[in-house]
């Protein structure tokens, strides 16, 4: 269950603990000092980690079970979305190709098309078009 390494060297920082959180949490790591990052566990909703300071005297910063007390909230990190770029078209693959052989830049063509430079230069070397402009 929970390893009880530190208990002689946790003692004192055991009854401050004891004081504030009715015996509900313990530390699982050595008390180094108040500011220190220790990895705790709590009877109720499990392993946490914390700074000892903030779970004794700042209110804002107590430790909160969600199962018990509904009206917290879990913040759960969102998942990003990954948006891909639509699918460059034939259309504009050959209008990119049509508007090179009139003479114009990679920079304008890009800049009327709506996508990269690099874009450009990609699709009009893999046509087999010259890129020197």
């Amino acid at each position: 269950m929970v390893n009880l390494n530190y208990v002689k060297q946790n003692r004192q920082y055991q009854r401050l603990l004891d004081k504030k959180y009715n015996g509900r949490i313990i530390p699982v790591d050595q008390f180094i000092n108040g500011r220190a990052v220790i990895h705790h566990y709590c009877f109720t909703c499990g392993y946490f980690y914390a700074k000892p300071g903030w779970l004794i005297n700042r209110a804002v910063s107590r430790h909160y079970c969600s199962i018990r007390n509904p009206e917290v909230k879990v913040i759960k990190p969102v998942p990003k979305s990954k948006s891909r770029k639509p699918k460059m078209t034939e259309e504009m693959k050959l209008t990119m190709i049509k508007l090179r052989n009139d003479g114009i830049s990679q920079y304008e063509i890009a800049k009327q098309l709506g996508v990269s430079r690099d874009a450009v230069k990609y699709h009009l070397k893999k046509a087999g078009g010259s890129n020197e402009f």
